[in-house]
């Protein structure tokens, strides 16, 4: 009976090594492969316009890798029908909320705040 479960227990924790070195070696692939979605913004408001079901355009994304995830930074984001048009734009939001302090033009951290 203890000899099970000692081999349970060493079991265990060579399975909860396993998965972090898995976890870490897939953050650190996504972390190299960041800078692709820099050289394809074309796939990333694809991506976006899929998700959101309006079109959305931008004219320059940048990438940075944060110890929250990964960030990316889109200048002169414009969604909705008249995303093509210059005149529709919304200042760059810094931050990483999508809630109503954005579209309010309320959040402290990012450029709204300061546009308005």
């Amino acid at each position: 009976m203890r000899r099970r479960l000692r081999m349970a227990r060493r079991g265990l924790g060579y399975a909860m090594a396993v998965s972090l070195v898995l976890v870490a070696l897939l953050l650190g692939v996504a972390s190299q492969l960041l800078p692709l979605a820099e050289r394809h913004p074309e796939r990333i408001a694809a991506w976006l316009s899929e998700r959101s079901g309006r079109p959305v355009a931008f004219d320059r994304v940048e990438t940075e890798w944060t110890r929250r995830g990964p960030l990316l930074k889109l200048d002169n984001l414009r969604i909705g029908p008249g995303a093509m048009r210059w005149w529709s734009a919304m200042p760059r939001c810094w931050c990483r909320s999508t809630k109503a302090c954005c579209r309010d033009r309320r959040c402290p951290s990012c450029a709204c705040a300061a546009s308005t």
